[in-house]
């Protein structure tokens, strides 16, 4: 799945039109179409890690309790800590299957990166640090983090996309993309399918260096296992030919298999 950078969403804003995350081709409407997209809701503060022991320990994962729903731009869900018990309260013994929210979390897969690897020009927030896969349930939770705080907003002209691409039966491009096109306007989640740009499906989150997508297995091919990469591009306010810009890949080649 052919992805679009930074540096050319730039140029692409700066022109008027924008095309799809992980299409080569500008959707039939000529640009991202907020209507399909999700906007962040605040990351609780105990679901983020502490940069100081990053990448120390994989198996650290964003524990929300909530389900992935459905919701485009402006959805807001219940944040993790709300003393929702799932079922109204009441039922006490009752053998029940456990709700999505409640279910075991397995990390399926860890892709770490180097720190200070994607170039002198970007900003810390532009590293990436480390990319988890993981399932709760019926949900499937990516989980980025960066060597520095996200801003809510970037600034005039800066840009930034960060991208997952997932792939199946060992195809040479993703069959899946999760990505996050952030701006001066704010953060945006998107979902790009084999059939092209759909309504994001589940929630997105950001608090501190951390970012977390989640949306049900069944929105990503509907079985937890094949292989992932992440990208994160970034451009920064400028000239479109001579504006400062940073990639930044984890794993830095290849893929890292989940399942």
């Amino acid at each position: 799945m052919t992805r679009i950078t930074a540096s050319l969403l730039a140029g692409l804003l700066a022109l008027g039109a924008c095309r799809a995350p992980g299409s080569g081709n500008p959707t039939p409407s000529g640009e991202l179409t907020r209507e399909l997209a999700q906007t962040p809701e605040p990351l609780p503060a105990s679901e983020q890690e502490d940069g100081k022991t990053k990448g120390e320990k994989p198996q650290r994962q964003a524990q929300k309790e909530r389900t992935p729903k459905g919701g485009g731009q402006g959805a807001v869900e219940t944040p993790a800590g709300s003393g929702r018990d799932g079922g109204g309260g009441g039922g006490g013994g009752r053998d029940t299957k456990p709700e999505p929210s409640q279910a075991e979390l397995r990390v399926l897969g860890t892709a770490a990166d180097a720190r200070g690897d994607h170039g002198v020009l970007g900003p810390q927030y532009a590293d990436l640090v480390q990319v988890n896969i993981a399932s709760r349930g019926e949900a499937a939770i990516a989980t980025v983090d960066f060597a520095g705080t996200l801003p809510a907003q970037l600034q005039d002209g800066e840009v930034m996309g960060v991208g997952l691409d997932i792939y199946r039966n060992g195809a040479a491009e993703s069959d899946y993309q999760l990505f996050a096109d952030g701006g001066s306007d704010g953060w945006f989640a998107y979902l790009h399918t084999p059939e092209g740009l759909v309504k994001y499906p589940g929630s997105f989150s950001i608090g501190g260096d951390r970012m977390v997508f989640e949306v049900p297995w069944s929105a990503l091919g509907g079985r937890p296992d094949g292989s992932f990469s992440s990208f994160l591009d970034w451009s920064g306010p400028g000239a479109v030919a001579v504006s400062p810009a940073s990639q930044d890949f984890a794993p830095d080649s290849g893929t890292v298999k989940f399942r």
